[in-house]
């Protein structure tokens, strides 16, 4: 892996990943390379270890729901960023499009904190804990719908 000059590690790119991959696509990518760079299998040289750190590390937050929408986050606004800080062939600007460059900036950032705010209320409103088995999660449902008392029914204990 080579290592890049930004802070911002793009850890789809480490998993050779698209933005969009499902977490299936991300956990079968994992074992696939995790087999393939161990530092076990290389012969345990450092330049191996420091890879699977990485890769772990990416598989780390990839893997969790709450993790991967922070990264997201981040991720949408690190591209956002670096789309417009291409600087043009001149140096110099004329006022108008340095006034027009001024006005769409801020567009991106308004996208992500729409974003934000969706992701946000889709949390709130989903309030019930899935295992992500459906038949563990309809087991469960049928336990809680079995503790309540049935309407009219009261509870009388001995």
């Amino acid at each position: 892996m080579k290592k890049t000059n930004s802070l911002f590690i793009d850890h789809y790119k480490i998993l050779k990943l698209e933005f969009d991959c499902s977490e299936v696509e991300i956990k079968r990518q994992y074992r696939k390379l995790a087999f393939k760079l161990h530092p076990d299998k290389n012969g345990g040289s450092t330049e191996s270890e420091e890879e699977f750190k990485q890769l772990v590390n990416a598989y780390e937050i990839l893997s969790d729901f709450n993790s991967r929408l922070t990264y997201d986050i981040e991720y949408l606004k690190y591209n956002a960023v670096k789309k417009q800080s291409g600087v043009p062939n001149s140096t110099k600007f004329d006022s108008e499009s340095n006034n027009q460059q001024k006005k769409s900036s801020s567009l991106p950032y308004y996208i992500i904190w729409i974003l934000i705010a969706v992701i946000t209320y889709f949390i709130l409103i989903t309030d019930k804990t899935t295992t992500g088995n459906s038949k563990a999660d309809k087991e469960l449902n049928d336990q809680e719908q079995n503790e309540r008392p049935q309407s009219g029914e009261i509870d009388f204990k001995k």
